[in-house]
Order: structure tokens, then sequence, then C-alpha cells
């Protein structure tokens, strides 16, 4: 009985917070150089798969949706803050993450990668230690080059965001590239004749 209370109260709580939502224009943070997830038009439209995602959702719940774009380091603090109501971004779930702010279920399953030029010998992390090897700031692609070669190595090369990070390594600044394999995917496809890998 007690808690059949409960999952109805819960219900109740979670219907009214939809209805509360539907009376106003919910701020939805993305990121806008995380290609193919969120990313700008010529125009500085926002467009992606996190774009096509969380649009279906409103549609579906009847919600009001702005998207504003995020800075990737930027998406926590704006929620904790207030300044954003929801944020989708291709987030990793880490337990970090989820101490500071809930999760809805997993859309995609990730795993990292390295992306190196043609002419790289080496196959593995392990074997980058002594070479120029670049991740996004704040990322998870940072917290697991960090923990292999340490934090403050002065061969991990950070940058603000993936564009960047990833014109670096075909500018031949950096000797590979770590990052979620969906995102090294598409520049990888991006770009045939850089014969990346």
């Amino acid at each position: 009985m007690n808690i059949f209370r409960i999952l109805v109260v819960a219900g109740l709580v979670l219907f009214q917070a939809v209805a509360a939502a539907q009376d106003r224009t919910l701020i939805v943070g993305t990121g806008s150089t995380y290609r193919p997830f969120g990313y700008l038009t010529p125009d500085n439209k926002l467009i992606g798969f996190d774009v096509d995602i969380i649009t279906a959702v409103a549609e579906a719940a009847k919600l009001k949706i702005s998207l504003v774009s995020t800075p990737f380091g930027a998406l926590i603090p704006g929620l904790n803050n207030g300044d954003r109501d929801i944020a989708i971004s291709a987030m990793t779930i880490t337990p970090q993450r989820q101490e500071a702010v809930d999760f809805t279920a997993p859309y995609q399953v990730a795993h990292l990668v390295l992306l190196v030029g043609p002419n790289a010998p080496e196959n593995a992390l392990a074997d980058f230690k002594a070479r120029r090897i670049g991740v996004g700031l704040g990322q998870t692609a940072d917290t697991a080059v960090s923990d292999v070669f340490g934090k403050t190595s002065p061969n991990i090369r950070r940058f603000e965001n993936t564009p960047l990070l990833v014109e670096e390594l075909l500018q031949g600044g950096i000797d590979a590239a770590v990052g979620d394999v969906s995102v090294m995917s598409f520049y990888l496809k991006a770009n045939p004749g850089k014969k990346l890998r």
C-alpha cells in the first residue's frame, strides 16, 4: 500500500512538472562544435543528431524549447545555476557527472578511439607516450589520456572544441587526436584525401 502511494505521488509530481513546463519555453543547451551531434549551418542554425532527438522529444511531450549553443564545459554549470533547463550534447555518463546532474537513459554507446595520420606507426594509446596527443578540454578523452600519461604531461594538448583538435591533427601540430568513435569517424570520412586512420 505504501509503495503504491509513493508511485502515485511520484507520477503526479512528474505530471505536474511536465504540465508546468508546457507553460513556458525550456532553454536547451547543446554543443555547436561536435559533428555529427550538434553543429551550426552557415546561416547559424543548430542541427545534428542531438538536435533531432531533443526536438522529437519536445514535440512528443508538447513542450516548447529554445536551443542555445553552449560550450561543452558550460553545460553542467548552466544546468546547476538555472541558465539551462535541459542539456543535450553527446555527453558521456560518468560517476562525477552523475553527482552533478540527472541523466536520461543512454541513447548511444560510445567509446574512445585514436585518430592518426597515415604514417603514424603507433597503434595503441600507450604507444603515444612520447608523442603529441590532442584531446578536447574537459571531455572524457582528456580524463582517459591524463590517466595514462599524467594530467601534467607536456605531450597532452587540450583544445576548446573538436574542430580545433582535428584541424591541429590535419596540420601536423599533433600526432594523434582522441575522441568519441562517432565524432572521429565523422572526421575520418570528411577528410578522405588525408588518409587518416
